[in-house]
């Protein structure tokens, strides 16, 4: 009674003597009918006969067939499921640096946190197998930052996926039932039972989704690598692959990846002498060589590497009028090509400020001297750092005149003369004129709430800190920033336009019919199209672009509120005929 009926033990049992050949492949081929005619089931404690209620649950549950879509959702799930595993997400190169994968499955993003673009190519069958390796080989050419994965699919994948998603549906649809008070006894135990069935179908399905993985090709700028000389388990082929590959994508890292402890470039700033620092400041193994000894003394080393790097980019973008954050700068030194950490980061500018080879602003003042402790600040708190401003200092030559003269030109449509004086004084006089502006805006949309305060509140501050600015300083935020100045004063111009007593009713409808008609409406099976309706006024209602869109969330709105007077007038009439 207690022994589990599986194929080899019903073989066992039915064995007709010893000298018998094996009738396993019989019994299991038996076994597969009686189950295909609902008869059977295989469950955790063996084949087991089936009731006449449980022969009603197969028969429903049979019925249900996954959509492309459906397929493509579950195996987006055990995929992201499968790479969130610790060992695989573990991994460090060179034992400097973890590296997880920016995962996508088919096209579809399913996991952004990480810095290796993967991109799975899932191969149907092994005849399909071929084309898409041919596929994945041309991308990887076209796509040189990118690696692709190639899985193919067996047919108990398939099966197991449509298991699966049998499974979610009738737990999910009686699960319901019960939460009403309708389910019945027997149904009751058919759900345990399909919960148990379930979980059996969900681990057998990441297991062969594992090993189909860990059996697949890889192509990276038309090169390819089987799985079979990477390594024997997911984890080992995955790290051989980032090994592959992370030098060609971040051929610079081992230039800035150091371990930090994260005040390094405070304390660098602090700092009475360069003497007695971390062995990570000198040259060396472990060091950046960030100082260097000139006249017996050690001074900021700005030919050093990293700080050639990174003012090589702060000079690029200052010539185009880009102004550059801390958030850029990290963006763009812990993406694709360097991938260094943040501290490493903070580190190089508080090093270029304290050589004078950069300035900071933060909150709209600007700051040369390291010794000034404000300056100080954007170096002790992340947030801060990534809103501050940073900027190549250099001579106010007749280049530097030129371009804060054609900038202002872009911006007001008005001539200045070239001059530092004229210049500055006509900047002030626009910062003036914009602040006066900005104050009841601000003040606005912080009473209504609205997104994109954070935007116009900083560019107050930016104006106002023009304001304080002395004349050499005024000139060259203009030739530097003049560009951005430019967008964030007709976007606050936009912004202002838009913001009508119209549009402010507008909005205060939008949020109403978002925050309170749709939670009805959701509970009430809406259709897709108002259900991507409701998707699309929630992004817009955030969006600091929201005044770009005030046509789109009128109509969306108009829809909504439509909707909910349809379903209260149909629940109406609902009652009216009891």
């Amino acid at each position: 009674k207690d022994l589990p009926r599986t194929v080899h033990n019903l073989s066992v049992v039915l064995h007709p003597s010893v000298e018998a050949e094996s009738i396993q492949k019989d019994v299991e081929a038996a076994l597969k009918q009686l189950e295909k005619a609902q008869i059977i089931r295989d469950t955790e404690e063996g084949y087991k006969l089936l009731s006449a209620q449980e022969k009603t649950w197969d028969t429903q549950r049979n019925a249900l067939e996954p959509k492309p879509a459906d397929r493509n959702r579950i195996l987006r799930e055990f995929f992201r499921n499968i790479f969130a595993d610790p060992k695989i997400k573990s991994y460090k190169y060179s034992n400097m640096k973890p590296f997880r994968a920016v995962l996508w499955v088919e096209g579809e993003l399913v996991e952004s946190d990480g810095q290796v673009p993967l991109k799975l190519l899932l191969a149907q069958d092994t005849d399909d197998f071929p084309l898409r390796c041919a596929e994945a080989r041309e991308s990887s050419l076209s796509n040189s930052q990118e690696v692709y994965w190639v899985v193919t699919f067996s047919e108990e994948i398939h099966q197991h996926v449509q298991e699966a998603f049998r499974s979610r549906e009738m737990v999910s649809n009686f699960e319901r039932h019960a939460a009403q008070g309708k389910l019945t006894p027997e149904e009751a135990s058919c759900l345990a039972e399909e919960k148990m069935r379930q979980d059996r179908y969900q681990r057998e399905l990441r297991t062969r989704l594992s090993d189909a993985l860990k059996s697949g090709s890889g192509f990276f700028r038309g090169v390819q690598k089987d799985s079979s000389v990477l390594g024997q388990s997911l984890p080992d082929v995955l790290a051989k692959l980032f090994d592959w590959i992370i030098p060609d994508l971040y051929p610079k890292l081992e230039m800035g990846i150091r371990p930090l402890k994260g005040t390094e470039a405070r304390d660098f700033l602090m700092a009475v002498n360069l003497n007695g620092l971390s062995p990570v400041f000198y040259d060396g193994d472990n060091g950046l060589n960030l100082v260097t000894k000139q006249g017996g003394k050690f001074v900021p080393n700005l030919a050093a590497d990293v700080c050639r790097e990174i003012l090589a980019y702060l000079l690029r973008e200052h010539k185009y009028g880009n102004k550059v954050t801390g958030k850029m700068l990290e963006s763009h030194f812990q993406g694709l090509g360097y991938g260094w950490d943040g501290a490493v980061i903070h580190l190089v500018l508080a090093v270029l400020l304290r050589g004078g080879a950069v300035e900071v602003t933060h909150q709209g003042r600007k700051y040369r001297n390291y010794n000034d402790p404000a300056c100080r600040e954007p170096f002790a708190n992340v947030p801060k750092f990534r809103a501050a401003s940073f900027a190549p200092r250099e001579p106010i030559d007749l280049r530097i005149l030129a371009d804060a003269a054609r900038n202002f030109e872009e911006i007001t449509g008005k001539e200045v003369e070239i001059e530092e004086g004229d210049i500055a004084e006509a900047f002030k006089t626009l910062a003036h004129e914009d602040r006066e502006k900005l104050l009841p805006l601000v003040a606005g949309m912080r009473a209504l709430k609205l997104p994109g305060l954070e935007f116009i509140e900083n560019h107050l501050q930016t104006v106002e800190g023009i304001l304080d600015m002395p004349a050499d300083d005024c000139v060259r935020t203009l030739a530097g920033e003049g560009k951005s100045y430019k967008e964030a004063r007709l976007r606050a111009a936009r912004l202002a336009e838009a913001l009508t007593d119209d549009s402010i009713e507008l909005m205060k409808k939008a949020h109403q019919a978002l925050n309170d008609l749709w939670p009805v409406l959701a509970g009430h099976e809406p259709t897709v199209e108002l259900r991507k309706l409701s998707e699309e006024l929630s992004e817009q209602l955030e969006s600091d672009q929201f005044f770009e869109s005030l046509e789109a969330i009128k109509q969306a709105t108009a829809a909504m509120l439509q909707a909910y007077r349809n379903l209260y007038e149909g629940i109406h009439q609902r009652r009216a005929a009891l």
